[in-house]
């Protein structure tokens, strides 16, 4: 009998809270990992602690097309498919209209939103073959908005609605896109924001990924948010 090929998931910004998690929590069900950051050490400890039989990884920014596209593609090479591509690659930096300068503002829009799409535009080819899934992750921040979160809620408004447009796209020709939009989550990116009283695991999120990567292939699932239970967030 023989034997099916591992699934295949590349998560973008691999070496942070989130990114790990959901890398720990995916290869603990069976899935082969291509792991994608700016952090070689810490890519490469994630990498060695799942098993290199397990888990690959290369070094780019989401903001450089040309590096991410190459690190996609060779990791493709690598693994040989992809099933699933989680753009979760973000940076979150405080400001109001009148303090945000324009250097920050384009960082955290070509990091978060630009981002997002330049990983979906390379990986695409080798989703499209696979008929696999696309997951942008957004915040409630893109829904709501939040005082002194101008260009992280902005990128993130904008993250909900290239989702929307893909999924127009792409689902007619086999792709599933989706959008995870979190509520606050214990992360080292969510501490600039400061802590709320509720906040989320990593690992309830890496739960939620995983649960939506084997959802039936006849199925997608749009917008999925995640909050923790009783959160407002403009109380």
């Amino acid at each position: 009998m023989e034997v099916p090929e591992p699934r295949v998931a590349l998560i973008t910004g691999a070496a942070g809270g989130l990114g790990t998690a959901m890398a720990r929590c995916l290869a603990a069900r069976g899935w082969q990992l291509a792991l994608v950051g700016r952090n070689a050490a810490a890519l490469a400890q994630l990498a060695a602690e799942l098993g290199e039989d397990r888990a690959s990884y290369a070094v780019a920014d989401v903001r450089d097309a040309g590096s991410l596209h190459q690190a996609i593609e060779q990791l493709v090479d690598h693994t040989g498919r992809l099933d699933l591509v989680v753009a979760n690659a973000g940076v979150l930096e405080k400001g109001g209209l009148e303090d945000t300068d324009l250097e920050s503002w384009s960082r955290v829009i070509e990091t978060n939103l630009t981002g997002t799409f330049l990983t979906f535009r390379a990986a695409l080819p080798a989703i499209r073959r696979s008929q696999g899934r696309m997951l942008a992750v957004s915040s409630l921040s893109g829904l709501r908005g939040l005082p002194g979160l101008v260009a992280y809620s902005a990128a993130k408004a904008g993250v909900i609605s290239l989702a929307k447009s893909l999924a127009a796209e792409l689902e007619p020709q086999g792709v599933g896109v989706h959008v995870l939009i979190l509520g606050p989550t214990t992360t080292p990116m969510m501490e600039v924001a400061g802590t709320r009283p509720r906040q989320m695991e990593p690992s309830d999120v890496a739960e939620t990924v995983a649960w939506l990567a084997d959802l039936p292939r006849s199925v997608v699932l749009h917008e999925i948010v995640l909050k923790p239970v009783g959160y407002e967030p403009l109380l």
